[in-house]
């Protein structure tokens, strides 16, 4: 199991734990001591699959100013097309305008992503919490549909260089098993037997067949349990 808190690790060993278990979820970081004023305190959301962080919710540069300084788009084509974006993403906004292309938009996600990071390497000390999936409301849904389609960071990107505790955060050895055993699938079990559990126990389980919002949140939470275990059972 992860660190109740930041200070009896680092960001790097939380991370590095996380990618070797090939975990898909949001790591959730509260800050405790600040970085500066104190109204800065705040919460600090990780999205990562497989291991790897595709989004950070945090302050930081929006992707439009990260298109324009990086000269991948315009600024005033950029500030025009976003006038009108009506809840949509940026990424999306900005590729139907024509401001850039869809591979501007995903280096610029890679690099947000990335700068965001690189901000919660500084926190000295936040209280840690990590969430299977993206369910009860933890994150706004387009954060979660944006975070699903953005690229993942290789583990270079983000590890490289850190500096590690003395004591390394420990490994969860009983993962593995635990996966196996939530989608019910013997140790041996091929990749299309697994999948045909997880796709099996998705139709049993999903909160849509709830008849009110009260009866939802069991089924939500074990949904969130079963697609955590099969994310860990195909990303190793």
């Amino acid at each position: 199991m992860l660190p109740s808190r930041l200070a009896a690790s680092t960001l790097g060993d939380v991370l590095g734990a996380l990618l070797r278990e090939g975990a898909t979820g949001v790591l959730a970081l509260t800050e405790l001591d600040g970085l500066g004023d104190e109204d800065q305190r705040g919460r600090h959301l990780v999205h990562l699959v497989a291991g790897r962080p595709v989004a950070v919710r945090t302050r930081g540069a929006r992707l439009g100013e990260i298109l324009s300084a990086s000269g991948r788009a315009r600024g005033l084509d950029v500030e025009r097309a976003l006038a009108s974006q009506r809840g949509r993403l940026s990424g999306e906004v900005l590729e139907l305008s024509g401001c850039c292309t869809s591979d501007d938009v995903r280096a610029g996600l890679r690099e947000q992503t990335r700068h965001r990071l690189e901000r919660l390497f500084g926190l000295r000390d936040a209280r840690l919490s990590f969430h299977a999936a993206l369910f009860d409301g933890l994150v706004p849904h387009a954060w979660q549909r944006a975070a699903r389609t953005a690229p993942r960071l290789s583990a270079a990107e983000f590890l490289h260089g850190r500096p590690r505790s003395r004591v390394r955060v420990p490994k969860f050895e009983d993962a593995r098993s635990e996966a196996l055993a939530t989608l019910g699938v013997a140790p041996g079990a091929s990749g299309d037997e697994i999948r045909r559990a997880y796709k099996r126990l998705v139709l049993e389980r999903h909160p849509d067949k709830s008849r009110n919002d009260g009866e939802r949140l069991s089924p939500t939470r074990a949904l969130a349990k079963i697609t955590a275990a099969y994310h860990r059972l195909t990303s190793a």
